[in-house]
């Protein structure tokens, strides 16, 4: 049978349902598009940049506790530092001055020492002559003139003692005996020996200070080199750590700014996607229930007769009239107008075939073009 002996309700109303199927068939697509970004905003948004972001900001929190407590250990370093320099500088200085005074204390005692042991043996001279009676040869030595010397410069001694001496060791008349001269040299002999004696302990006594100090003073200065070493050592590592640390701050804040940044787009774009998803649906349900409404109009037994109305008898089929696409639509289009005014009142979707039918923009146009 030709085209033209096709029903024309029948025709609009297999293009309408057509038109069903296909919007049908775009909304699940859509919607099978929509819950695969839905997911991947939930997945990428919540489960990724979410709990990157919350990281984030705890590791920037983290790291500015330990930005603050490293800043505070390298002050306290280089204060124990300082401390560790300037107490390194004071034994040194100590062990100098030590030393310095040592070798003064030293000198003189070597120098008192000489001139103690020259004027005992000189005594000690003296004391054989005048014992064995042969004080003239020993009034004319050297030995005698350091005696007058030693006499003449001694502080503590006693005055007539010191008269009587010098008188006989100078060979002048003395009122004092040989014996008694004896006597006054013995004793100066006695006490310079054991004063002597004492300077010698003394200086023994200041060397082993002198030494107590030098070695005490030596740890306690390599102890502060090696603590110095090792507070400088531990202060540049610090410093290290430190720079590491600020650069992953600035790292770590830069990377919320960008998850925050591209978080608040992706949410953005989200929400717009979903806004544009419902919207469309609820227009897809719009125009299917235009479309259903429309289908179950047409399928009217009142409508079906109008457009029997408008077409050529059941004969003129086996005539096999050619109908045109053009033709056809235009006895759709004056079944429609045929519909009561009453009843299209109630059935604005007759209204969107018509319209249609005029050849205006629309889906139902372009599936009776296509046709």
């Amino acid at each position: 049978m030709t085209r033209g002996a096709a029903n024309p309700v029948r025709k609009v109303v297999t293009m309408l349902q057509a038109m069903q199927q296909k919007v049908t068939e775009e909304g699940e697509k859509e919607k099978k598009t929509y819950e695969k970004f839905a997911c991947y905003c939930k997945t990428y948004s919540e489960d990724k940049l979410k709990k990157q972001t919350e990281a984030s900001k705890a590791k920037i929190e983290e790291l500015t506790t330990s930005i603050s407590a490293m800043e505070g250990q390298i002050s306290q370093l280089i204060e124990d530092l300082k401390q560790a320099q300037s107490e390194n500088q004071a034994a040194k200085s100590a062990m100098k001055e030590a030393t310095e005074m040592r070798e003064r204390q030293s000198a003189s005692f070597e120098a008192q020492s000489a001139e103690d042991t020259k004027n005992i043996q000189a005594i000690n001279k003296a004391v054989a002559a005048i014992s064995k009676g042969s004080e003239a040869s020993f009034l004319q030595s050297s030995d005698a003139q350091d005696i007058q010397k030693l006499l003449t410069s001694k502080q503590d001694m006693d005055d007539a003692d010191r008269r009587d001496a010098l008188s006989f060791i100078s060979g002048k008349d003395s009122y004092a005996s040989p014996g008694v001269i004896l006597g006054i040299l013995k004793t100066l002999g006695d006490e310079m020996s054991k004063s002597a004696a004492e300077a010698a302990t003394a200086e023994e006594e200041a060397q082993g200070r002198y030494q107590a100090l030098m070695a005490a003073k030596s740890k306690e200065a390599e102890a502060l080199g090696s603590s110095i070493e090792k507070k400088t050592m531990r202060q540049g590592e610090l410093a290290v750590n430190l720079a590491d640390m600020k650069s992953d701050y600035a790292d770590t804040q830069d990377e919320l700014a960008s998850n925050q940044k591209l978080l608040s787009a992706l949410g953005k774009e989200c929400a717009e996607s979903k806004q544009r998803f419902e919207a469309n649906q609820k227009l897809r349900s719009e125009e299917l229930q235009t479309l259903a409404e429309t289908i179950k109009t047409l399928n009217d037994d009142d409508a079906l007769e109008l457009f029997k109305k408008t077409l050529p008898s059941t004969e003129s089929s086996f005539l096999q009239v050619k109908v045109s696409s053009a033709m056809m639509r235009e006895s759709a289009l004056a079944a429609v107008h045929h519909v009561p005014h009453s009843k299209r009142l109630g059935h604005p979707h007759l209204d969107l075939i018509a319209l249609a039918l005029r050849g205006k923009k629309s889906r139902l146009q372009e599936d009776l073009g296509n046709d």
